[in-house]
Order: structure tokens, then C-alpha cells, then sequence
């Protein structure tokens, strides 16, 4: 984990994960989890698969809402998870 993101829903610090290449905020306190893009940071590059699993395991706590701009409006559930994302 690295970098601290405001959360958009309660403006506190959210976490920022990798899996796989694709980078994830999740917020402890809204229990929400948005994905932020895929191959912006290098660091998932540094990564094993063991770090993605747990990743995994940890947004899986989390209910998922996208990220359009400044607003949360594009919704994770329109596909997979697994998917290679729009952007």
C-alpha cells in the first residue's frame, strides 16, 4: 500500500492498493472502493502475486463505486472487476 487519496463520500484519507496492474483507493471508514486507473503508478511493477491475492482479499471488504471526475458515478458493477478497464 501506498499513497493516501481523499475519499470523495467522507473527504478522510483512503488507502491505495494495486492488483495486477490496476490501482484501487478504498476508504476504512465509508467501506466504499473505487479503482483510480491501470499502469499510472510502476510501482505494481515491484509486486508479486502473493501482494495482488491479499489486495484482492481486502477489496473484497469494500463495496465498489467508480470514479467519473469529480463525481462517483461510474459503477464498477456495469462489468467485472477482472475486466481491462475503459481508460
Amino acid at each position: 500500500m501506498a499513497f493516501l487519496f481523499p475519499c470523495d463520500v467522507c473527504k478522510g484519507d483512503s488507502l491505495y492498493i494495486n492488483v495486477g496492474s490496476t490501482h484501487w483507493c478504498v476508504c476504512e471508514r465509508c467501506k466504499l472502493k473505487w479503482c483510480i486507473g491501470s499502469r499510472i503508478f510502476w510501482d505494481w511493477e515491484e509486486e508479486s502475486e502473493f501482494v495482488w491475492q491479499r489486495n484482492t482479499q481486502i477489496l473484497e471488504r469494500f463495496r465498489p463505486v467508480g470514479y467519473d471526475g469529480a463525481n462517483l458515478a461510474y459503477s464498477l458493477t456495469n462489468g467485472n472487476e477482472g475486466d481491462e478497464l475503459p481508460f
